[in-house]
């Protein structure tokens, strides 16, 4: 199974709606980063890997999920914000 084909079976189920995925490959062509965003996954690393690219990436999505997740649980009253 591709990475393609696992984001999909990943984003069909629920829990995992929000989970970041980011490609990391070879493909570095415009058409393969539209391939990678189109099946699911939320941005897409060329390599040879730039560290610091990848560390931009990580963080960008980690801290969007964790914004999600406070406002999640903020319209549950949980009133929890860690």
């Amino acid at each position: 199974m591709d990475g393609y084909t696992a984001t999909r079976k990943i984003r069909q189920q629920p829990q995992w709606q929000h989970l970041p995925i980011i490609a990391m490959t070879a493909s570095a062509l415009d058409s393969d980063r539209e391939h990678a965003l189109s099946s699911g996954m939320n941005d897409h690393i060329t390599k040879p890997l730039d560290i610091d690219q990848m560390y931009q990436a990580i963080g960008k999505w980690v801290a969007a999920a964790r914004a999600l997740k406070r406002e999640e649980e903020l319209r549950k009253g949980s009133g929890r914000t860690h």
